[in-house]
């Protein structure tokens, strides 16, 4: 699914930020004993935000969901479609579509923040940051009730996930100095939102299981992903503590909701879900995984002994098992399936894996970690 003319991987925003700000982290952390293969990593990162920024903006500076680069056959042709459904995929899902996602753009936000931040002599790429900034809190931040929209497309209901990943958007805007008071309140409003509106202060404090909507009907049941997301914003945010929430409140609730078999991997649906399980194996998706090891990492519990043993914090051997038992020995080699019970290797899976097994709560203090 890599382009080498683009270094797209295949053309949705979403995955291809993620794949981006693992580029980036990882030439940080290999810079001192590689520096070769950082500057190869950059080079990549550089390369996918051109490709992005050029193929994906829209004229008003948002970035489209998925657009045609030319490289990849058309899924709307009847053919190439039918060849997608017969190998097990969906063709809608790689179809073109000029929608623009909040929750993408503010993925993209966060790949041009780590971009320009360890580009400091490179002006294009911090100038194409404040852009896009602007261009995702014009568009997706109401400011009448103080929460991130779905869509561009007057959506009547309001998700978890989107307020998670505005919040961390507009934390990176603030880290890199880029409207950086209207950047810190929009953040804390994405945070007290998940907090007060959704019910993840209830959730950290008295177990009472949050909602991942508001205003959505019918009602949608939540599930590890938005919570791990919701939670790592929390985290990262410092907005804990004024409703008695605390760190290890909010890990030791994922874990009594989540943590369903005796291999300490998260699994996809709460216990109050588990009857929609399929089988007697609960689904574990893999880029939950790596979104629960950045929100122990963030509630700062896996070296602290007794305490992180009563939250039931994750540590680095499970994250370490969960690869070793799933990860591909043959072609695709390398990669991960999309969960534990689902054996197909796909590109959303693993980007988000490859960025968040390395991705820090300092990643979005104020002040360079």
């Amino acid at each position: 699914m890599y382009d080498d003319a683009t270094g797209l991987c295949s053309e949705g925003v979403w995955h291809n930020s993620w794949l981006g700000t693992s580029y980036v982290l990882s030439a940080r952390q290999i810079q001192a004993h590689d520096a070769q293969r950082a500057e190869e990593l950059m080079d990549s990162a550089h390369q996918l935000a051109e490709s992005l920024y050029t193929l994906a903006r829209d004229t008003d500076g948002c970035l489209r969901r998925r657009t045609a680069s030319g490289a990849w056959e058309d899924v709307e042709d009847e053919a190439v479609a039918a060849a997608v459904e017969a190998a097990g995929e969906t063709a809608a899902f790689y179809a073109p579509s000029t929608e623009r996602r909040s929750i993408a753009n503010a993925a993209a936000v966060v790949f041009f923040s780590f971009l320009a931040e360890d580009s400091a002599e490179d002006d294009i790429a911090r100038v194409r940051l404040a852009e896009l900034g602007a261009a995702f809190t014009r568009t997706f931040f109401d400011t009448g009730c103080c929460r991130f929209r779905r869509s561009d497309g007057g959506d009547d209901y309001w998700r978890a996930a989107d307020q998670a990943l505005g919040c961390l958007a507009c934390l990176r805007l603030a880290k890199l100095g880029i409207s950086t008071a209207a950047s810190r309140a929009m953040a804390t409003s994405a945070a007290d939102s998940l907090l007060q509106d959704y019910g993840y202060s209830l959730y950290a404090t008295e177990r009472q299981p949050p909602g991942v909507y508001l205003n959505r009907r019918p009602v949608v049941g939540r599930n590890s992903w938005v919570d791990g997301l919701a939670s790592f914003a929390l985290l990262a945010s410092g907005c804990l503590g004024v409703g008695g929430e605390t760190p290890a409140g909010l890990v030791a609730a994922m874990v009594e909701s989540y943590r369903r078999t005796p291999d300490g991997v998260i699994s996809h649906l709460p216990r109050e879900r588990a009857a929609e399980d399929d089988g007697d194996t609960p689904v574990a998706f893999t880029s939950t995984q790596a979104i629960w090891s950045a929100v122990v990492r963030a509630a700062n519990l896996e070296d602290s002994g007794e305490r992180a043993r009563e939250a039931g914090g994750a540590d680095v051997v499970t994250l370490r098992a969960y690869y070793d038992a799933n990860v591909k020995r043959t072609p695709p080699e390398g990669l991960l399936p999309v969960a534990n019970v689902y054996p197909d290797a796909r590109v959303w899976a693993n980007t988000e894996w490859a960025s968040f097994i390395i991705i820090d709560r300092a990643d979005f203090g104020l002040g360079r970690a």
